[in-house]
């Protein structure tokens, strides 16, 4: 991203049950116990982006990974979330980490994003298997995220 354009800026979330915000710095030491509720984070990104970021001044992109398990009673309002992020990004790109996992994965999260590419929206996901999966993914959701930009 950093190379494609001038000013990055980059926010980080995480979350369970409630979504919060981090530094960059603690990357790699946020963690989090208990179950999960997605919509949390997409409630969050979304307010982030109505906020800081307009649509006509910004291209906004969101990189999202999870093992793609999220509670039963929070698919609707996760689906939906979801929905409107794809609908308001330049490109959502999605990594299931399912260590050990083959290519295919059958998890809430992934049919939430199968969903919104079946309705045409940017959305890519790929599964992270193993730390060697990171890199191809990052170069696949980076290439079509300029394809993107470029439009039809």
């Amino acid at each position: 991203m950093r190379r494609a354009y001038r000013q990055v800026e980059t926010r980080f979330l995480a979350h369970t049950t409630q979504a919060w915000e981090f530094a960059e710095a603690d990357f790699f030491q946020v963690s989090g116990s208990g179950g999960t509720i997605a919509s949390s984070a997409f409630r969050l990104a979304l307010a982030l982006l109505r906020e800081r970021y307009a649509a006509s001044r910004y291209n906004s992109y969101l990189f999202y990974a999870s093992d793609g398990e999220n509670f039963t009673e929070d698919r609707a309002a996760a689906g939906q979330g979801l929905g409107e992020l794809a609908r308001r990004l330049n490109y959502l790109a999605y990594a299931e980490t399912v260590p050990g996992a083959g290519r295919g994965v059958d998890t809430e999260m992934h049919r939430l994003c199968a969903e919104l590419v079946r309705r045409g929206l940017p959305v890519g996901s790929s599964v992270l298997a193993s730390g060697a999966d990171v890199w191809p993914a990052l170069r696949s959701f980076l290439g079509h995220a300029a394809r993107a930009e470029d439009g039809p």
